[in-house]
């Protein structure tokens, strides 16, 4: 007899604010929620030391070809510090408790 098993990642992460439109020289906040959904704490300071690191891009190619694309010197991606970096964002989340969220922050 098969028994159903539903498979997930012990990390989740989901997008839970982002502007839709901005104007030319305008910064737009992001926030992404990431959760723990296992029943053991995760990152290089719990006891498994298992680490946790969130790694966050963007792309200049629009998902419609009709739209113009848009240069990469008119993209730029800050920490939540207002560090600039350079096309990827990563950044570690040294401890984090079972069945707990935290939020990456960034501005685009």
């Amino acid at each position: 007899q098969a028994a159903g098993f539903e498979i997930r990642y012990p990390v989740e992460m989901g997008k839970i604010h982002c502007n839709r439109v901005i104007a030319p020289d305008e910064e737009a906040p992001v926030v992404f929620i990431v959760r723990n959904i296992s029943t053991k704490p995760v990152g290089s300071n719990s006891p498994s030391r298992r680490v946790l690191r969130v790694r966050i891009g963007h792309s200049l190619v629009p998902s419609d070809p009709s739209h113009q694309a848009i240069a990469r010197d008119n993209v730029v991606l800050r920490d939540h510090l207002g560090n600039v970096i350079d096309n990827f964002l990563t950044t570690e989340i040294p401890y984090l408790e079972a069945n707990s969220q935290t939020f990456v922050r960034c501005t685009i």
